[in-house]
């Protein structure tokens, strides 16, 4: 059923982000629909409820630069905020009891099922079946398959390591788009990560984002390969640039370098010197290249693993 409910998720934190960029309340009953299908489908969805709450929490901290700020929050955005959760949280439960009814219907077996399921994972019922995770290492043994069997070892590293880093940078920088992804992922890998029963599947729901935050991770490692020794007054630069195929990297680099020249004339200058520059000479371009290169490694690596 994982293949069913990551669909749900992914799409629900989807919405959830509109309401951490407007408190809109279509993306809460959206989001708040798609997460009581979740529900529907298997309950290991609960901790998404997490993501409803920080998506209002992030609304209402969220400056207009995108960073968050703690302070002056004016009475208005703290009423959009709590309507726009409790507005997910009512269309969630409604959404579950029509897609879910005996869950209401005949609530002792539901709750019973829960429960069995949860004495499962945590090996207090014995079943052949998951004897076959007896003294495996938590979280270590979860990664260790993931990454050789489920996403590939290129990709898995890359995966595993943009988790990390995009803890890192959402503690240090507090961008909303960061937390709102971790307060799915972390919750969710925290408390399966500790199951004794460890099935490949249950990771399915956090993979998707795993591969998001590694692209994400290598594409910023590509572009502090391009600032590199450009200082900020000459990367933002008010000129217009006529010349195609340039980053204002590469051309503050230019300017830097060999001048404005005689802009137009065809011989000097930086219009002159661009025509005349193979792609590879460009620069910043050998690390650019690498970084393309590691990142154009992993897919085909990944691809050929799979």
């Amino acid at each position: 059923v994982e293949t069913i409910v990551t669909p749900f998720i992914l799409l629900s934190l989807l919405c959830l982000w509109k309401v951490v960029e407007k408190g809109s309340l279509w993306g809460a009953a959206l989001g708040g629909l798609l997460m009581g299908l979740a529900l529907a489908v298997k309950v290991s969805a609960a901790p998404l409820a997490l993501s409803v709450v920080a998506a209002g929490l992030l609304f209402l901290f969220r400056r207009g630069d995108g960073t968050l700020s703690f302070y002056g929050v004016p009475r208005s955005r703290w009423l959009r905020a709590a309507g726009a959760v409790a507005l997910a949280g009512a269309v969630a439960l409604v959404a579950f009891a029509i897609a879910e009814p005996y869950a209401l219907l005949d609530w002792r077996r539901f709750l019973k099922d829960v429960v069995e399921q949860g004495e499962m994972v945590r090996r207090i019922r014995d079943y052949p079946y998951t004897r076959q995770y007896v003294d495996t290492p938590a979280f270590l043994y979860q990664i260790q398959q993931l990454t050789v069997w489920g996403m590939g070892i290129p990709l898995g590293v890359v995966g595993f390591a943009g988790l990390v880093f995009a803890t890192v940078v959402a503690l240090k920088k507090r961008l909303p788009a960061d937390i709102l992804i971790l307060s799915w992922v972390l919750p969710y890998f925290l408390i399966t990560g500790i199951f004794q029963v460890k099935f490949l599947r249950y990771l399915l729901m956090i993979t998707p984002l795993l591969s998001l935050m590694g692209a994400r991770m290598l594409f910023a490692w590509r572009d502090r390969v391009s600032r590199r020794g450009l200082s900020e007054d000459e990367v933002v630069s008010p000129e217009p640039m006529p010349e195609r195929g340039l980053n204002e990297y590469e051309r503050a680099w230019l300017r830097r370098r060999y001048g404005s020249g005689r802009e137009g004339t065809g011989q000097g200058g930086l219009s002159g010197l661009v025509r005349n520059l193979g792609p590879l000479t460009r620069p910043a371009s050998f690390g650019r290249h690498w970084a393309t290169g590691a990142i154009v490694l992993v897919l085909v690596s990944s691809v050929l693993y799979s």
